[in-house]
């Protein structure tokens, strides 16, 4: 199972920035792209990066 964790602390409880419709707040995805993976990192209380670990 992989799971997408903070490449600073390795915890699995980050947030990541998802793309939401302006008018309606559909959730259409999250940015999964590999030239930008900046997450808020709920234990470093951070803005990081995240990573895919395999497990």
């Amino acid at each position: 199972m992989s799971k997408y964790v903070c490449t600073e602390c390795g915890s699995d409880d980050i947030e990541v920035r998802m793309w939401v419709g302006a008018n309606d707040n559909h959730i259409d995805e999250w940015v999964d792209d590999e030239n930008y993976r900046e997450c808020w990192c709920k234990q470093c209380h951070d803005i990081t990066h995240w990573e895919l670990k395999e497990s």
